[in-house]
């Protein structure tokens, strides 16, 4: 990772001593980034979904007024309808069920259901980045910085890399346990 997305107290003595007085929260869903980004491969994508979901249900404990998960939840619709419907039009179309106008029509609700599944799946993930920095610099300050990039192109893997780095920290009560090596 870059050097501005380090994860070091903002305030000086080490963490177990920052949130002494805070309400404790459960540990952030703990398993290495690698694994994630093998089992990703492994399901040709399935599991990114289902672990961002978890991701997403474990960030709404830390802030109970943001959405994201209800978010994501309803673009799933969206994304698997698409889907369905994309492969369905094929099919009607090779059987000559079809005319090519319905074939482009079909299409074109398919294009308008994938805009709304990725805007709404867009709003969900950096929301939740919102929520990870907001509760990490304020609530528990730790220093955490999220670069929008990584946040876009790989959400669940990025945000389970600081995850982990965020458990062994709570875990340990020191900055150096966390240090991963991206």
């Amino acid at each position: 990772m870059s050097s501005n997305e380090n994860l070091s107290p903002t305030s000086p003595g080490d963490y177990s001593k920052t949130v002494a007085d805070k309400q404790e929260l459960p540990l952030p869903p703990d398993i290495p980034w690698w694994l994630v980004l093998l089992l990703t491969i492994g399901t040709l994508g399935l599991f990114t979904s289902a672990w961002l979901l978890v991701i997403l249900n474990w960030t709404r404990k830390l802030d109970n007024k943001s959405a994201p998960l209800l978010i994501f939840i309803a673009a799933l619709p969206l994304g698997w309808g698409a889907t369905l419907l994309r492969m369905v039009r094929k099919y009607l179309l090779a059987q000559g069920a079809i005319s090519e106008d319905v074939y482009r029509g079909i299409g074109s609700v398919v294009g308008l259901m994938l805009f709304f599944y990725f805007f709404m799946w867009l709003a969900s993930v950096f929301t939740t980045r919102d929520v990870l920095v907001k509760h990490y610099n304020k609530v528990e300050p730790m220093g955490l910085e999220l670069n929008g990039f990584l946040t876009f192109f790989c959400p669940t893997i990025y945000f389970q890399y600081h995850l982990s780095r965020i458990a062994a920290w709570k875990k340990t009560g020191h900055p150096e346990a966390s240090r991963g090596v991206i």
